[in-house]
């Protein structure tokens, strides 16, 4: 188990709706979670910051200790993103969960054939929205012991 008192520090958000993007920045906040929270709009562009990332251990990317990751997205899209992400050693530990506004079995089972680490309906409200983001933390805080990259 991970020590109680941890919260992610770093999280990739990636999301092309400007919308969705400030209600989950602020479902953080409203729990009250220090988390630098660093946004993608597309696959292309998180698999780019994972990669500079990595690369440039020193500057201000930081690999996430959790993506966030939605599906229906220009450029590259989830499901793309989430193949070339799990299928790369130097990504492919860092959990990665689905928060898709789709309910469809053929996606849910797709994004598990590669590999999600969870697969997240987008709530319909602000208050579950705030709900699943404090169980997110909760569980993937201070529940799972995470491997460090």
């Amino acid at each position: 188990m991970s020590d109680n008192n941890k919260t992610f520090t770093e999280v990739l958000l990636v999301e092309d709706n400007e919308g969705d993007v400030l209600l989950t920045k602020a479902a953080f906040g409203k729990n009250k979670i220090d988390a630098n929270i660093h946004v993608a709009y597309n696959g292309i562009e998180a698999l780019t910051y994972l990669e500079h990332a990595f690369e440039n251990k020193s500057n201000s990317q930081t690999l996430p200790d959790l993506i966030l990751l939605d599906i229906n997205m220009p450029k590259m899209n989830g499901k793309e993103f989430l193949d070339k992400a799990k299928n790369d050693k130097r990504f492919h530990t860092i959990p990665i969960l689905i928060l898709s506004s789709s309910e469809a079995k053929k996606d849910i089972v797709e994004c598990y054939e590669k590999h999600a680490n969870a697969y997240l309906i987008k709530p319909h409200s602000f208050d579950q929205l705030k709900d699943l983001i404090g169980n997110i933390n909760s569980f993937w805080c201070k529940n799972v012991a995470l491997p460090t990259l």
